[in-house]
């Protein structure tokens, strides 16, 4: 039986075709770049993690043994170069707009809190300004996912973090997100009258 197209890609990644590893990039770049970035803080560096881990991926694919999502194997190599990246330096964070358009998406789902007729710039600059009052690893939890769309299993493989620690920190990093939009509305909602 022949395996997924992904599973055609690594096998022809770790018999040697190095232009199989585009198709790898091509898949994953984009989500890479989204976890790096509210860990290294700006877009430059958040470019250069994903360079670096994409290398680090196809030097060491042969150690990607199929015991997990590759997709997960991929994000923790990313989180770690990451995080290896962020203890070297400390820039201001830029949010890229990819970000902004995927978290209001999201948003959507799983905030009560947000009125369904909410106009779309001033949702999209009360969760811009929430996210941005949220601490690291909120904003990391809540990228990986909504945008990463990875289970609490797959976070945990991702962080290191135990399941029940990333439950938690779902939950409170929603909660806090909610929160501060909801607060945020109030005082427009009050300026305004």
């Amino acid at each position: 039986m022949i395996g997924s197209e992904l599973d055609l890609y690594i096998t022809k990644v770790k018999e040697g075709d190095s232009h199989a590893f585009k198709y790898i990039v091509e898949k994953f770049q984009a989500l890479a770049f989204n976890i790096a970035l509210p860990i290294v803080k700006n877009e430059a560096d958040a470019e250069e993690v994903v360079q670096d881990a994409f290398v680090k991926i196809y030097r060491f694919i042969n150690q990607y043994n199929g015991e997990s999502r590759f997709s997960s194997w991929l994000y923790k190599v990313v989180y770690n170069t990451a995080l290896t990246k962020a203890s070297m330096n400390s820039k201001q964070f830029l949010r890229s707009q990819e970000i902004e358009k995927n978290i209001i998406q999201k948003a959507h789902k799983w905030s009560n809190e947000i009125e369904e007729d909410f106009e779309s710039e001033y949702l999209k600059r009360y969760i811009s300004n929430a996210l941005d009052k949220l601490p690291e690893t909120d904003r990391l939890i809540v990228t990986l996912f909504y945008l990463g769309e990875k289970s609490i299993v797959e976070i945990a493989e991702i962080t290191s973090w135990k399941k029940s620690k990333c439950k938690v920190k779902l939950m409170r990093a929603r909660q806090k997100l909610a929160e501060i939009i909801k607060e945020a509305k109030k005082e427009t909602h009050e300026a305004t009258k």
